[in-house]
């Protein structure tokens, strides 16, 4: 497996052999993540990241009640259900198509 590790810390990660079936190295697991966790809150990256996750986790929840909202009012819901087929079709862009289920909602 190739992947790159995106963190923008000085923590260099590494691989460990554990076992969640027989338990093996998990004790060893914990301690590096341990370790790791007292590395950031020291150089301060710990609440910088959690600051960032607490605003990510917020835009989320909004979009996520928005859109909630946007399907439960049924003159909104019918709105989508045309403009989905239209989007599929071609007929309109998907971005326009947008605009128009946001200021339905918003002139009901």
């Amino acid at each position: 497996i190739n992947a790159e590790y995106g963190g923008g810390d000085s923590w260099t990660p590494f691989v460990m052999t554990v076992s969640a079936l027989t338990g093996e190295g998990l004790g060893d697991v914990w301690d590096e993540m341990c370790i790791y966790k007292k590395e950031m809150i020291e150089k301060g990256m710990f609440s910088k990241r959690r600051e960032g996750q607490r605003l990510t986790w917020m835009w989320n929840h909004l979009q996520d009640d928005l859109l909630d909202a946007l399907k439960e009012d049924p003159s909104v819901r019918r709105k989508m259900r045309s403009l989905e087929r239209d989007v599929m079709s071609g007929v309109i862009m998907p971005g326009a198509a947008a605009k128009l289920i946001l200021t339905a909602f918003l002139d009901r």
